[in-house]
């Protein structure tokens, strides 16, 4: 998460957060150091309790400092392993549809109304793989795209791609090969990369290809492939049920670990599509999630399908300080016990499918002949493909000022893709 005191000047502890991630980075206050406590930085800068927890749990969140339980706040080490979950993907997402910024606004109402109720969630901790009731809610929600899985199997941590790096991480040799298929986000390419592991490119132009897929595996014997399959950016596209099925036996076959990014799984504008490791054997997987736009968490906190793995990701999260605050999970948890966020996802597909509806019709009025705007099936992004390079590069810079467009080399780690653009909707009104 980056810093900011730009495009939220007027909130408070934002300009807060940032005034004391500068005091860190200059060495001010150093790894180790404890803060004031709450009630005691309320006081000093005349700020209201919630305010003053609002400006800790930022500078948490970006992994400037650090809850110790029952004696306060204390500066980490920006240098240390966290930096693995730091994994910047917050550029490359569309600004938040109104309906997430609801969403963002109840969830902090309730860690507000939770701070005062239970304090000790400030301070406390959960089990190393997070809250057990949180968790026992995501498995719940699983069930449908998934099938059963205990509660135990799943692990709470950061979200975005910071999860495929700790997957990694975790359960792959430093020498290990990744295959990746792309176009995919940019945060998963960033991922594997950060990782240290061989990142193995999968040029798919027309989404994940089985044979394409099936060559690489053979001529590289990969440990692990990174996949989206719903959703999947950078076009929202889902994978077809085929493709599904020949990619699974596939990686079984070749035993390569598949790592499935479920980022956008809730975003569909219809039914959910099933998550591709319901068609695999259960020990050879992990599926990662999150709620950046569901609830406009951003990458605050996600959720991991690790089966048998999920203790040792566990103990992994812990040491790199990658699980989230126990009032975020509490609060996480009490919005989807409650069905809040089932209406949230309600009114943000519906929001979607207006925008990108009205975003195609000027796409198509306006996109040169033979030039291709791929429907998505959810999201908020289309991709579209040219005929040249040169054509898409036109293209981007006469329309720069109608469109949020984004590059295609930006998804590919080989900067392929130069004939594709990624044109987003606008999200939400200025």
């Amino acid at each position: 998460m980056t810093l900011s005191p730009h495009g939220g000047a007027h909130h408070r502890f934002v300009e807060l957060a940032h005034r004391l991630r500068e005091a860190i980075e200059r060495g001010v206050l150093r790894p180790g150091e404890r803060l004031p406590s709450i009630r005691g930085f309320a006081a000093e800068h005349g700020i209201g309790m919630a305010t003053a927890l609002r400006t800790y749990r930022l500078l948490e969140e970006a992994g400037h400092i650090a809850p110790r339980h029952g004696t306060g706040f204390f500066v980490e080490c920006t240098n240390s392993p966290a930096s693995l979950v730091n994994v910047t993907d917050a550029p490359h997402m569309p600004p938040l549809p109104r309906a997430s910024l609801r969403a963002l606004a109840d969830v902090n109402q309730r860690l507000v109304r939770l701070a005062r109720r239970d304090p000790r969630l400030l301070t406390g901790d959960f089990p190393p793989q997070g809250d057990p009731e949180l968790r026992r809610q995501i498995a719940r929600r699983l069930i449908s795209p998934y099938g059963l899985c205990d509660p135990d199997e799943l692990l709470i941590t950061v979200g975005g791609a910071a999860m495929v790096a700790l997957a990694l991480t975790a359960l792959t040799r430093p020498d290990a090969r990744v295959l990746l298929i792309t176009p995919c986000a940019p945060e998963l390419i960033d991922a594997v990369q950060r990782s240290g592991r061989h990142l193995i490119e999968v040029h798919s132009p027309d989404g994940p290809d089985p044979t394409r897929m099936a060559h690489a595996l053979s001529e590289y014997a990969p440990a692990a492939c990174v996949l989206a399959a719903n959703c999947a950016q950078p076009g929202g596209r889902n994978l077809d049920e085929a493709r599904r099925v020949r990619i699974v036996r596939l990686l079984e076959h070749h035993r390569t670990l598949l790592i499935e990014d479920d980022t956008g799984g809730d975003l569909a504008h219809g039914a959910r599509a099933p998550l591709l490791a319901r068609d695999g054997r259960r020990d050879t997987h992990v599926v990662c999630g999150d709620f950046a736009i569901g609830l406009g968490l951003g990458r605050r906190l996600g959720w991991m399908l690790a089966r048998e793995h999920a203790p040792r990701l566990a103990e992994l999260a812990t040491t790199i300080a990658a699980q989230p605050s126990p009032l975020v999970q509490r609060a996480v948890e009490q919005t989807l016990r409650s069905g809040d966020y089932d209406r949230h996802l309600r009114a943000l597909r519906r929001e979607m499918r207006a925008e990108v509806r009205k975003c195609s019709g000027k796409l198509h009025a306006c996109l040169p002949a033979g030039a291709q705007a791929l429907p998505p099936n959810g999201g908020l992004s289309l991709w579209v493909r040219f005929d040249t390079e040169s054509e898409a590069t036109a293209w981007r810079q006469a329309h720069a000022a109608q469109f949020r467009i984004e590059p295609g080399e930006r998804f590919s780690a080989h900067r392929r893709y130069a004939n594709c653009v990624r044109v987003s909707t606008p999200g939400h009104a200025d």
